[in-house]
């Protein structure tokens, strides 16, 4: 070992020796692309706008938005820099301002080499790392199919106060990365750095107004930016942007480059799909009477602060319908895995569940509810995303009474699913969750909950709207946990396999409640139970493990009920049949050399050469304990590994496992703990004489014992 640690300090110093002898930091290979978020290459590197899309899809193309690449669809690994960890920054093309405005850590990425297919290796780009603090948006280039190349945006950077929008971006390996270098842009040596200049247009942004007959602001209505383009002679409107007005009425957008564009409203919300804003319907229109068109010129985007000051582009009027006052009601459907019956940020919500609204008619009858232009309003079905439902434009004063259509197999926990009603709003006691939400918060809104269902009552305001939130609905499925242990010590065993089936016992249950695979479980692990089941029959089923007897049935079926929990246990008895060395001696009688070798792995015998020489002499007079102790410790070794391989020849019935007990004058003695004190005896500190002697006797029990029935079943 003393050898060895010296050749590894010569290895050392002469390493330090060369890379003493080296440059500081060598010249970067390869090179560097800026492309579109999808990877593809931009001609002459000029960008829409500089950062991704705020609303929707951040990797959408248009527009385009520059992103780091190793190369747009390159097939040579040479083509990209060398593996390991490097820095990119965004600066003026002469590099004298650095524009990047985040930390450097959030821009370190890493490029290492994959084998994609047999023989055949590629480049890639590893990112975000766990060391960046706050990550940039990734993308991926769709010019990879048997592997995925991560785009990552260089946003956010500050605009170029080049006159030409020209920006340079800079990579720099980790270890090149020196800010007291008199050479260095911000830490990037030029020579220790690849670089690619590109592009942005210059853009403006533009700002507007919705409001009521008499002025006010109108908050939440879904206003569209469109692209006015030409197709086939015929102006035509192009959706590229879409937004909510704010509290002040107000809407805008921005990043936008000269062009013509039109915004418009849309009140009933026909043009959402989860824009998240507010129902209109029945509003009407006073002015304009469309879409209000606006240029954008070169003009406009060379204007000195033009990013920072907004272009008015006008104003939306509308007039409130007859009796002015409309509602909303909005919640979601969540999986309630504690099942409390509120909804907790880390719960998953559910798609695809059918909400429906009522109302109280004259005689305090519950119908289906009618919308302000008199239209029955259909059940919703929660979305895919949030799993929310939002019925809006209902007239107010009014009452409504909303429900979910249970489905088959789940519980409902939310809201109080009690006969007995309580308050929910305005907030008292009674309220466990606190979801709920008004808006006005002064309007006179009183919300309660009996049987699983809300009950609203909207009374006339003063108020042009009354949105109530936080309806939320809760649902818990099943679960089922299966426990394995040992008939005589009641122990908890570990590594035993389950099997769930159906209640016949005869098909495995593939999928749960929220269609997700269902896996066999194997006991001690983090969770030795199914989730998330509906309610039913089941049938668990043991994978037979060698070694081990089941004391009772090796199937159990139980009945779950609607959220309920369950466990079965199953009992097992592990037969204490030892092989003495005497048997081990002679292994040659039985099996192979192969064979042998085999079972030999992990015991204190590397060769055969050494088990042999370890049993010539198992039967040693007294005073030569430890080699009998060695002796019998291979015995049982070798005896637990023939009882793991039932092919193998056992013609004297030999099985051990771990957890084989015996009762030793008194003494309960564990196979396990045995074998793991003899190993300590053997190892170079040793054990006392005493010890040696007593865990020499215990090893002799396991190998002499032949305890076949379980004495612990009568």
């Amino acid at each position: 070992m003393r050898t060895k640690t010296y050749v590894a300090a010569l290895v050392g110093l002469a390493t330090l020796l060369m890379l003493a002898a080296l440059p500081a930091a060598a010249h970067l290979t390869g090179a560097v692309w800026t492309t579109a978020a999808d990877g593809a290459k931009i001609n002459a590197n000029l960008y829409d706008q500089k950062c991704p899309p705020t609303e929707g899809d951040p990797c959408r193309v248009p527009p385009l938005v520059p992103f780091l690449n190793g190369g747009p669809s390159f097939s040579s690994p040479s083509r990209w820099v060398p593996n390991g960890d490097y820095y990119f920054q965004v600066t003026d093309p002469a590099g004298k301002v650095l524009l990047s405005t985040d930390s450097i850590e959030c821009r370190r990425f890493r490029v290492e080499e994959i084998e994609v297919t047999p023989g055949v290796f590629r480049k890639v780009t590893t990112y975000p790392l766990a060391s960046n603090p706050a990550p940039h948006i990734t993308c991926e280039d769709k010019g990879y199919i048997e592997y995925v190349m991560t785009t990552i945006a260089l946003c956010p950077f500050e605009d170029t106060p080049n006159n030409g929008g020209v920006y340079k971006l800079w990579i720099t390996n980790v270890n090149d990365y020196n800010l007291s270098d008199p050479h260095a842009k911000f830490g990037f040596i030029p020579s220790c750095s690849k670089t690619d200049n590109f592009k942005v247009k210059k853009q403006a942004s533009v700002w507007g107004k919705k409001v009521d007959d008499e002025g006010g602001p109108v908050e939440g209505v879904h206003i569209i930016l469109y692209s006015v383009v030409k197709v086939k002679g015929q102006q035509t409107l192009v959706q590229i942007d879409e937004t909510c007005t704010d509290g002040n009425g107000e809407f805008s957008f921005s990043n936008l480059s000269a062009g013509n564009y039109a915004v418009d409203e849309d009140l009933d919300l026909s043009n959402c799909v989860d824009c998240g804003c507010t129902d209109y319907s029945g509003w009407e229109r006073v002015s304009p009477p469309g879409p209000i068109y606006f240029n954008i010129t070169r003009g406009d985007l060379g204007r000195k602060g033009a990013a920072g000051q907004p272009i008015y582009v006008g104003e939306f009027v509308n007039n409130p319908p007859p009796g002015g006052i409309f509602a909303a009601l909005s919640g979601r459907k969540f999986l309630d895995e504690d099942g409390h019956g509120c909804w907790d940020p880390e719960e998953s919500t559910l798609a695809d569940w059918q909400i429906c609204l009522e109302m109280k008619d004259g005689n305090g009858t519950w119908i289906p509810a009618l919308d302000g232009d008199g239209n029955p309003v259909p059940c919703q079905i929660t979305d895919p995303i949030e799993g929310v439902y939002n019925f809006g434009n209902l007239p107010v004063p009014m009452t409504y009474r909303i429900s979910e259509t249970l489905k088959s197999g789940w519980l409902q926990t939310g809201p109080n699913t009690d006969p007995d009603e309580v308050t929910l709003y305005p907030p008292l006691s009674a309220d466990p969750c606190g979801s709920i939400s008004v808006d006005p918060p002064d309007a006179d809104v009183t919300v309660t909950a009996s049987s699983g269902r809300y009950v609203a009552n909207l009374s006339d305001t003063a108020y042009p709207l009354v949105e109530v939130g936080g309806l939320n609905f809760g649902n818990k499925l099943a679960e089922l946990c299966v426990e394995k242990r040992d008939a005589c010590t009641n122990a908890l065993l570990p590594g035993f396999e389950f099997t769930l089936y159906d209640c016949a016992c005869e098909t495995p249950v593939t999928e749960d409640g929220l269609e997700t695979a269902i896996n066999p479980i194997v006991t001690g692990g983090d969770d030795d139970c199914w989730t998330n089941l509906l309610a039913g029959d089941y049938c668990v089923k043991e994978t037979a493990a060698p070694g081990w007897i089941s004391v009772g049935p090796a199937q159990q079926c139980v009945s779950l009920d609607a959220g309920g929990t369950a466990t079965v246990t199953f009992y097992n008895w592990a037969p204490c049949m030892g092989l003495t060395p005497g048997y081990w001696k002679n292994w040659r009688n039985h099996y192979t050399e192969a064979q042998f070798e085999t079972l030999l792995e992990g015991t204190i015998a590397a060769t055969i050469a050494e088990a042999d020489l370890i049993f010539e002499h198992w039967d040693a007079s007294p005073g030569d304990e430890m080699t009998i102790l060695k002796a019998f410790l291979l015995a049982d070794q070798l005896t637990l590994n023939l009882t793991q391989l039932p092919g193998m020849p056992n013609p004297s019935e030999g099985s051990l496992v771990p957890e084989c007990s015996l009762d030793y004058y008194g003494t309960p003695i564990v196979l396990s703990e045995v074998i793991e004190a003899a190993l300590c005896c053997v190892a170079p500190d040793g054990c006392s004489r005493e010890d040696l002697l007593k865990i020499k006797n215990w090893l002799a029990a396991f190998a002499e014992a032949r305890m076949s029935t379980c004495p612990c079943i009568p």
